[in-house]
């Protein structure tokens, strides 16, 4: 099931093809972070999709790679986070899964750049999907710097897991409904 709405994912797109304002006691400045991080966009991708055996859709390439080099490197005449529209990669219809994991790899410590303000991104995207039930969490630390992974906010669904799974075996064997009856009302108690 799909949590994420279309106005979440096209919020976060906008996020970072416009940048957000960013104001203090003394001036108002656009802040500006790019998806891709420090590494650069072709490798960016390569990190969550096989290119090299993706389908291009232009037909002097026979794959997703040679058309993104021609467009974004060669000629630059792609959109700036055109990523985001570009049915091949998923993203503005795809599932909720796909769109996380991308956008938990721009926060990941080898493409990020901690010399730009990802932090305040991460906090806003953070702020967008919340809304829809999903957060960004420390999974784990690599070299001292976090890993992002994605959950149900406010929720740790392995404890609903160990919850469900407490269960008798001799009353769901009885009621095997109930099982199920009780996982999705602990899920939907926490999430709601």
């Amino acid at each position: 099931m799909n949590r994420l709405t279309e106005i979440t994912k096209r919020d976060i797109y906008e996020l970072f093809r416009d940048g957000c304002t960013e104001e203090d006691l003394f001036h108002t400045e656009n802040v500006q972070y790019p998806y891709y991080g420090r590494l650069e966009e072709i490798d960016f991708l390569e990190r969550l999709y096989d290119l090299d055996n993706m389908k291009s859709i232009d037909s002097r390439h026979e794959n997703a790679k040679g058309d993104i080099i021609r467009h974004t490197i060669n000629n630059d005449d792609y959109p700036y986070c055109w990523v985001f529209e570009d049915d091949r990669f998923g993203l503005a219809n795809g599932s909720d899964e796909m769109f996380l994991r991308f956008i938990c790899e721009i926060f990941h410590p080898l493409v990020r750049d901690e010399k730009k303000q990802w932090g305040l991104f991460l906090e806003k995207v953070n702020n967008l999907i919340k809304e829809d039930g999903y957060e960004l969490y420390i999974k784990e630390y690599i070299s001292g710097r976090e890993v992002y992974d994605y959950r149900f906010y406010g929720v740790d669904v392995s404890v609903l897991l160990l919850a469900a799974f407490a269960i008798p075996k001799s009353v769901t064997l009885i009621f095997p409904f109930l099982e199920t009856i009780i996982f999705c009302g602990l899920i939907s108690r926490w999430i709601i």
